[in-house]
């Protein structure tokens, strides 16, 4: 009999859950701690941006848990729910990626101005 049939999940999903739990679990302590020993108060933005991977990967760990003690067959539903994840994450960094750009073209206008004016002056 399949593994669908017996009424279990296949290795292959909780292998991927056995990997995506810690790996998220992980990444969000280490993201955790490096804020945590940061000193000075950061910009809202890097603030916004260190808290996204502190948020995703509990995400990340939670269904890897999911995934793990699913005594069912998931019939596909750990990669809908895997892909609904990575979709907020994606939304996440590409919505940080329009400030950060405009941030770096302000400052090479300030750059650029400030070369002009010390060359204007010396």
């Amino acid at each position: 009999m399949g593994a669908a049939r017996c009424g279990e999940v296949r290795p292959r999903s909780r292998l991927r859950g056995l990997g995506v739990g810690p790996a998220g679990g992980c990444g969000a302590a280490f993201v955790a701690l490096l804020r945590a020993t940061e000193t000075g108060a950061l910009p809202t933005r890097t603030r916004i941006v260190i808290a996204a991977p502190i948020v995703v990967g509990p995400a990340s760990a939670a269904f890897g848990t999911w995934a793990l003690t699913a005594r069912r067959p998931l019939y596909g539903h750990d990669r809908v729910v895997g892909g609904w994840i990575a979709l907020a994450a994606t939304t996440a960094v590409a919505a940080s990626a329009g400030p950060l750009y405009r941030a770096r073209a302000h400052r090479r206008t300030l750059l650029r101005r400030r070369r002009e004016l010390r060359e204007g002056t010396g």
